[in-house]
């Protein structure tokens, strides 16, 4: 099996194609459900999305002006590998936090080895998002620092839910169900991930201290 390095000159054009293939990729089916007379075929639906996809990866071959043809394969396989990654990630991210916040929403005691774990898987795929996405990075924005200082009993949920807001507000964002890339909501995204990462390790910190604590 051939494998596809995915390296910065790579990455560097993927999300000038990528928003529209992103969003294509999800609204797919659902296009094909309204769309086709045949409602309710999943051959239809499949066979429409395999088409978009195709279709979304001829433009972006043109876009990226792959000149050798070997080179050209290379380039849209690996942008194909990117995708489908973003939409693992995406789809995770969001399912791991709701699942977490579930959790902590019946029980009256937090299971602070579960909240580590999944702050810790909860960064890793953000990070992923990050390189990606190819997001531009946002500016340095002011943290607040004075919750590093804050016990961690007091923090843990002030940052949990932290954690939840900026998540929604990642995976809601309108870059994500539009075919133009918009550069202030781009710039959201990027600041949304930051946070996210952010986030994520402090939880992952705090939760562990307290973990030992409650041996």
């Amino acid at each position: 099996m051939k494998s596809y390095r995915i390296g910065p000159a790579t990455r560097r054009p993927i999300f000038k194609a990528s928003a529209s293939a992103f969003v294509l990729i999800f609204a797919a089916p659902l296009t094909a459900q309204r769309n086709d007379p045949r409602l309710g075929t999943p051959e239809a639906a499949r066979a429409r999305e395999i088409a978009i996809r195709e279709g979304e990866l001829d433009r972006t071959r043109i876009e990226m002006g792959a000149s050798r043809p070997s080179e050209d394969l290379n380039r849209l396989s690996a942008h194909k590998i990117v995708l489908e990654q973003i939409k693992k990630d995406f789809l995770r991210i969001q399912v791991i936090k709701n699942e977490m916040m579930y959790a902590i929403s019946i029980n009256n005691a937090f299971d602070y080895k579960r909240i580590s774990d999944t702050a810790a898987e909860i960064k890793k795929l953000a990070n992923r998002l990050k390189i990606n996405l190819a997001l531009s990075k946002p500016e340095d924005s002011k943290k607040n620092r004075s919750s590093e200082n804050a016990p961690d009993s007091a923090q843990l949920k002030p940052s949990l839910l932290t954690l939840d807001n900026s998540i929604e507000s990642f995976v809601t964002n309108p870059l994500f169900q539009q075919h133009i890339i918009d550069i202030q909501l781009a710039t959201k995204a990027s600041r949304d991930l930051e946070s996210i990462i952010e986030s994520s390790g402090s939880i992952k910190k705090r939760a562990e201290r307290l973990s030992k604590i409650h041996e």
